[in-house]
């Protein structure tokens, strides 16, 4: 997962909604003490819990510029940026100077990947309150987003430093220590976080990550990732693929490709649109001589992303025990990329599996001047290509 996912997940780790409605406020609860519990729902995860108490304090007092800013952050845990923004416009109209309106909409426009105005309400509110332990939380995360972990350090300590019990801080700590690769920090970090949330399905997934980056004990980690699968059933879909996807990397790693291949199903299901999760299936269909299916992921890989050649190639891969249009898909890979020379190898075997073997030889020429130590590979397809080519059955070459 690239750094800007890691800073969106640690900003949602405190917006996801873990657990079912069933808080209705109080009959005498004062106001005050009804935002102060619905506060405390959020930061254990429960937004669907305080949506309906911010929800009767908005309906009894619509200037209550506070409950507008709470009930804006967690309205983002449903993924309706558009409305959540609309509550936290309101709060700042509402009270200028309330500072964590600023940090919950930076969150927000971090979340848009609008990273100007996030960086912008960041400062606004740490201008206004030097202390509130989140704006600096969340301006870390920006900070590791951009690699620049000393200043991401500093945050996440002078959040910690604010408040020595902001699970969230640690769980983003824990990421910035394992991108320094401070092994001990990381792992301590993300104990911690667990220590201090450990309802929070995010803490969980945040040690996993870190277990296996700087331990490689992958059972610990996949058993951490299904802790957070189970402890949050509700949560954004973005956020769930992401922890299915992790953890059928990890089995596929380790060598289980029939167990990670459906959690990879599942992160492909929630978020279709990842190019990444598709093409890291597609890849382990392949290895399971599922053919069909890897060409088909390949398919709609070059469908979403036509200028990548690594789908063309693939897909080309997958396609060379069926169909001679292989062959032109080696072609689109190697006029978008002149220097991929794993696509001359393969475009080599096939012309030399069809009778062409000039053009054969000028391909297994240009690929190794690419790069020499695929002279093995060549001579292997040539061999393998002169014993099984004259007793095809069908013109159809086999993967050599």
């Amino acid at each position: 997962m690239n750094r800007f996912s890691l800073a969106v997940f640690a900003i949602l780790a405190w917006y996801t909604p873990y657990r079912p409605t069933t808080a209705i406020a109080a009959e005498k609860e004062t106001p005050a003490a009804a935002l102060k519990r619905a506060r405390g729902l959020l930061d254990a995860g429960s937004s669907q819990e305080a949506m309906p108490i911010l929800d009767q304090l908005i309906e009894k007092n619509p200037q209550n510029a506070e409950a507008y800013s709470w009930r804006g952050r967690a309205i983002a845990a449903s993924g309706n940026m558009a409305k959540a923004m609309a509550d936290l416009d309101r709060a700042i109209e509402l009270n200028p100077r309330l500072a964590q309106a600023y940090v919950n909409r930076a969150a927000v426009w971090l979340l848009s990947k609008d990273e100007a105005h996030g960086s912008a309400d960041l400062e606004t509110a740490i201008k206004l309150d030097p202390r509130n332990a989140r704006a600096y939380v969340t301006r870390g995360a920006l900070h590791l987003v951009h690699q620049e972990y000393p200043e991401a350090l500093a945050d996440e300590n002078k959040a910690i430093q604010l408040d020595p019990n902001l699970a969230v801080a640690f769980r983003n700590m824990a990421n910035v220590k394992r991108e320094m690769h401070d092994v001990n920090g990381s792992l301590a970090a993300a104990e911690k976080g667990v220590e201090l949330a450990p309802a929070n399905p995010e803490s969980y997934a945040i040690r996993a990550a870190t277990t296996w980056a700087l331990s490689k004990d992958w059972r610990s980690a996949i058993v951490d990732y299904g802790r957070a699968i189970r402890l949050a059933p509700q949560a954004s879909q973005a956020q769930r693929a992401v922890w299915y996807y992790n953890r059928g990397q990890i089995r596929c790693q380790v060598g289980d490709l029939r167990a990670g291949l459906p959690d990879l199903n599942v992160a492909v299901s929630l978020d279709p649109t990842s190019q990444l999760f598709r093409e890291r299936r597609a890849l382990v269909r392949y290895d399971l001589k599922d053919t069909d299916g890897s060409f088909s992921d390949f398919d709609r890989l070059v469908e979403m992303n036509p200028k990548n050649p690594t789908y063309y190639y693939n897909r080309g891969l997958a396609m060379v025990q069926v169909d001679r249009k292989s062959l032109d898909d080696f072609t689109k890979a190697i006029e978008l990329k002149p220097d991929l020379a794993v696509a001359f190898t393969r475009r080599g075997y096939g012309h030399l599996w069809w009778g062409q073997e000039e053009e054969a030889h000028a391909d297994f020429a240009q690929a190794l001047k690419l790069q020499p130590e695929l002279k093995d590979d060549i001579d292997y397809m040539t061999q393998f290509a002169k014993q099984f080519r004259p007793h095809r059955e069908s013109p159809r070459p086999p993967a050599p």
